[in-house]
């Protein structure tokens, strides 16, 4: 069965009886050359262009030979004349060659004589490249040796090699043989164009042997080139007086592409073509019929891309859908202008640069801004692959289309798709960066309740918690949760942990979400997925349990938010509110009661996000708010933890965090008079303070702004 799915119909079936598909084609030229006992060598040449699919054919050719009966093979000799080391070597070069593979055959006897025959006729030649003027050699010997000596000294020595008696032994033990030959001679176009023009005359000129089989491949303009440079103004005379019978390969159809690329498929490991992501099963058809195969043009289109996939694809798999780096292969290879500037300046095809994911511009205002830059690069390739390269740029990046779907980048990462600036750089890079976290990891912490703290763990420690929580949000809608009480609790914990205190403690961009903001988000989607009741049973752990009270307290004011306990504005439908009102009532009874003991335990100190805590409780009950605090009145490291719940009331671009307290708040939560007289006794104590506790102190005193980085007066609102 094809791996390109598609429900369009394929123009051309290979197997129809109005074509020769290249496999017959390969076996009838094989046939032909399985040469009968005392018949006269034959020449024949496979001519086409460059990657036209002349080495498939002589492939196809050999494996027709390897599936006859042993007695009916013909022994395949093939000869690279890369490997000749020039022109004055290339006659005894091949014959040695000839001799070497001879000897190999299965008919030792035989061939170890056909090999000292073959041997002994090279020697001939050694002499005869000194001798000017000498044929066959002579108009293709561009450099003779100085100081051979006399000239009719080396013919003397020619007259004792015997030319013509060596040749008829050569016959005589290859006939002896009683096997066909077939030499294959490949590539001959990349040659340089002396090359060219000694392989040709080679062959008619010194192993036209009976029984013996040549099939040249080549370019034909390249070699007809080659020749006229030598003086021959009729090359194509030329070549058909050498060789007997001409072949040009026939022309390729899309099918016949289509064939190698199913082959060279089903050649990928197991692991590469399997369904990684959601909704990429048909995407591999729809992006090969409608972009790719317009672009792979020949068989060595086919090859090369698969060679750099063979490699490339182990490097991202899981990573990036299969289907996109077949299609960001095929730009490497057919357009390399469109991949370079990808490479330097993904946003302009992702909407979003890797190193600015935050735009002023929507994604489609910065795609329009880099048409002109996408242009350009297009200029680089061929007029006639121009079409089908914007079918493909528009298949990978959808925000490229002027209709069409378009969706968000989280979207696009999910599924594995390099549309998302994240993928894109992963699959350009061809691997991980060093601060990613795999997709594989991400899954498996999702469906695998037993595992998911050790690879927590193993995310903290490794301190890719940030991304670790990004990606979580991004999958977290397209794959089945396994236990989401259990992870929820588990996030809930990872919220008090040392590892988020670390990352809320860290210097901040204006880019970056306070890690527990994140957690919050991803809460949101995961209960958003359970139904009424189970989602009630889940707030009520999350609300009860003092090791979740950072982000039970993040929920509970989420629900109060959903029916417009701040703002009424923010109030939404009965039906979208996660609890009823009694349900809601409830909630904060049991929230109350674990913040008590808090209190009374003092472990609210021990907390990242107790100013939150604080703040709620102020609103909840101002008189539980107030009596609770006063409790930390009393020495300096309770005041201190206090105060450093509350301090942090914002950033701003000119120093960052700053401390502003209102006159209200702290008349809430003990009286303004009493916290600020005792402000004044904690800063004219010797007791060292920070730097941000002094800010925050000031703050309480005057009522003024201060920045935490140095304890500096801002500007007021």
């Amino acid at each position: 069965m094809s791996l390109l799915h598609t429900d369009q119909p394929i123009r051309g079936d290979a197997d129809s009886p109005d074509r020769l598909n290249r496999e017959e084609y390969a076996k009838r030229i094989g046939r032909s050359l399985l040469l009968p006992k005392d018949s006269p060598g034959l020449v024949v040449s496979l001519e086409g262009p460059w990657g036209y699919g002349k080495t498939s054919v002589i492939n196809l050719i050999t494996r027709y030979f390897n599936s006859l009966e042993p007695n009916d093979r013909p022994i395949v000799i093939n000869f690279n004349p890369w490997l000749i080391s020039g022109v004055d070597n290339i006659v005894q070069e091949f014959l040695v060659h000839l001799a070497s593979s001879i000897d190999s055959s299965d008919r030792p006897t035989e061939a170890k004589d056909a090999a000292k025959q073959l041997l002994s006729y090279s020697k001939v030649f050694t002499v005869m490249k000194y001798i000017p003027g000498a044929e066959p050699w002579a108009t293709i010997i561009q450099h003779v040796i100085e100081g051979v000596g006399n000239v009719a000294d080396e013919m003397g020595k020619l007259k004792e090699q015997n030319v013509d008696a060596r040749r008829d032994k050569v016959i005589k033990s290859l006939l002896g043989l009683n096997k066909s030959i077939v030499i294959f001679i490949d590539d001959i176009d990349r040659l340089p164009p002396d090359e060219v023009f000694a392989m040709i005359r080679l062959v008619k000129a010194v192993a036209d042997f009976p029984r013996v089989a040549y099939v040249l491949a080549y370019d034909e303009s390249y070699v007809n080139e080659a020749l006229t440079r030598f003086g021959m103004n009729c090359a194509n005379l030329y070549l058909d007086k050498i060789i007997q019978v001409r072949l040009h390969l026939p022309i390729i159809d899309t099918s016949d592409i289509e064939t190698l690329v199913n082959e060279e498929l089903s050649k990928m490991p197991v692991d590469a073509l399997k369904e990684y992501f959601r909704d990429n099963e048909s995407s591999l058809g729809e992006i090969y019929h409608h972009a790719i195969k317009y672009l792979l043009l020949s068989p060595r289109d086919v090859k090369r891309l698969f060679n750099r996939l063979y490699i490339t694809e182990t490097t991202v798999r899981g990573e990036v859908a299969f289907s996109d780096l077949l299609g960001l292969e095929t730009l490497a290879l057919k357009a390399p202008s469109v991949y370079e500037h990808m490479r330097v300046n993904p946003g302009a095809y992702t909407g979003t640069p890797d190193n600015l994911p935050f735009l002023l511009e929507s994604s489609e205002e910065h795609i329009n801004k880099c048409t002109e830059e996408r242009t350009r690069a297009l200029e680089g390739v061929s007029v006639e692959l121009r079409k089908p390269l914007l079918s493909l740029l528009e298949n990978l990046f959808p925000i490229l289309l002027e209709y069409g779907p378009k969706h968000s980048q989280s979207y696009y990462a999910a599924r594995g798709r390099i549309a998302a600036t994240d993928r894109l750089v992963i699959a350009m890079t061809y691997g991980l960066p060093m601060k990613e976290v795999p997709l594989g990891l991400v899954k498996s912490f999702i469906e695998s309740v037993d595992k998911r703290k050790a690879l927590l763990t193993d995310i903290c420690e490794n301190k890719l918690l940030e991304r670790f929580i990004e990606l979580l949000q991004q999958f977290i809608q397209d794959i089945e949760v396994s236990n989401v009480e259990d992870l929820l609790l588990l996030l809930a914990e990872l919220a008090e942990s040392k590892y988020v205190n670390e990352l809320k403690l860290k210097p901040k961009d204006f880019t970056r979400v306070r890690p527990i903001k994140q957690l919050l988000w991803l809460t949101e989607k995961l209960l958003a997925k359970k139904v009424h009741d189970e989602r009630v049973k889940i707030l009520n752990l999350l609300v009860s349990d003092q090791r979740h009270m950072s982000l039970g307290t993040f929920i509970l004011i989420y629900c109060l938010r959903q029916q417009g306990f701040y703002n009424v504005a923010d109030k939404v439908g009965a039906d979208q509110q996660w609890c009823t009102d009694v349900e809601l009532t409830e909630l904060q009874a049991v929230w109350l009661v674990s913040v008590e003991q808090f209190f009374l335990s003092k472990t609210l100190c021990t907390q990242h996000e107790k100013g939150n805590i604080i703040f709620l409780l102020a609103r909840l009950d101002k008189v539980k708010a107030k009596s609770y605090c006063e409790q930390l009145m009393g020495s300096d490291d309770d005041f201190d933890c206090l105060v450093s719940a509350f301090g942090e009331s914002g950033r701003d671009s000119v120093k960052g965090r700053y401390s502003q307290i209102e006159e209200d708040f702290l008349e809430t939560i003990g009286g303004a008079e009493r916290i600020r007289t005792r402000a004044r006794q904690r800063l004219d104590s010797t007791k060292l303070i920070s730097t941000e506790l002094k800010a925050m102190l000031m703050s309480i005193i005057t009522g003024k702004k201060y920045y935490l980085i140095d304890a500096s007066e801002g500007e007021p609102f």
